[in-house]
């Protein structure tokens, strides 16, 4: 009886050049796919927070909600806002690109209020801790004895809020390259063309590096957020490679999402950090 025949060594080497050839061509394929439904599920997001921006304006005569007071990342919420936005559906994942791994891995930290002094919150005092407030009125606190802060505290979001400041105008956006047209922070629901007027963005930010190979790094960037309390460095959004991003979702004020090529984006707006931001 003759035993079976046994594969030889280079039948065996053709068999795994070719699983090799076909990972190949099959695994870019399924990062794409991967980050594409990041892309959706970030859009999704997005839509969630410009609806509860239109309740917070029902309840404000049209105006939509303050940003961090003080010059501050545009990613900067308002630590009432963000109250009362949880307080009308959302949660602290509806906050963060799911495409960001560092939003994702230090979403707690960047989730906190960060205020050095007492935060008195209106009808949700546990949110000071990240803790989202049970559903239903909040019980009345004890008046605090201690002083009270001259302004609110804030949250760092995963998105940008294209929003003017109450207290002193922000500058003039950039439109250098005019490649989506002339920019406008945004005051309330009532704006003209609400749907060409950007209210939530993700987060795309550079700062120069001579290293870089465009001279502009958009990761590990130092002296973000989280930079001088936890050493973390921040990053863009749908990053490409660590010099370009794929490009944006931009959440427009009429509750559209869209996406945004990096190629039709452009520096619009840069804080005395060195930090640009990008739309």
């Amino acid at each position: 009886m003759k035993s079976p025949r046994a594969f030889t060594l280079i039948e065996l080497l053709v068999v795994i050049a070719i699983i090799a050839l076909v990972m190949g061509i099959l695994l870019p394929s399924l990062g794409r796919t991967r980050e594409q439904a990041r892309q959706r599920l970030c859009a999704s997001r997005e839509r969630q927070q410009l609806m509860a921006m239109m309740l917070y304006a029902q309840d404000n005569d049209s105006k939509l909600p303050a940003p961090a007071p003080g010059e501050r990342g545009l990613w900067e919420l308002d630590s009432r806002t963000v109250d009362f936005l949880v307080r009308n559906g959302l949660h602290k994942k509806i906050f963060y690109c799911p495409s960001n791994r560092t939003q994702q891995q230090y979403m707690d930290l960047y989730w906190q209020v960060r205020d050095t002094l007492p935060l008195q919150l209106t009808k949700a005092s546990s949110f000071r801790r990240g803790v989202q407030p049970a559903i239903g009125p909040a019980p009345t606190p004890p008046p605090d004895p201690r002083p009270q802060p001259q302004s609110p505290g804030s949250i760092a979001s995963g998105y940008c809020y294209i929003l003017e400041t109450p207290q002193s105008p922000r500058p003039e956006i950039l439109n250098e390259l005019n490649k989506t047209g002339a920019k406008a922070w945004a005051r309330t629901t009532v704006e003209k063309q609400g749907g060409r007027q950007e209210l939530v963005v993700d987060v795309t930010f550079s700062r120069t590096d001579s290293l870089a190979d465009q001279g502009t790094r958009f990761a590990s960037i130092q002296g973000g957020t989280l930079w001088e309390s936890h050493q973390v460095a921040d990053q863009s959004s749908h990053l490409k490679t660590e010099q370009q991003p794929l490009g944006a979702n931009i959440g427009f004020l009429d509750g559209h999402v869209a996406w945004r090529h990096f190629k039709e984006m452009e520096p619009r707006y840069t804080v005395t950090s060195g930090l640009t931001f990008w739309w």
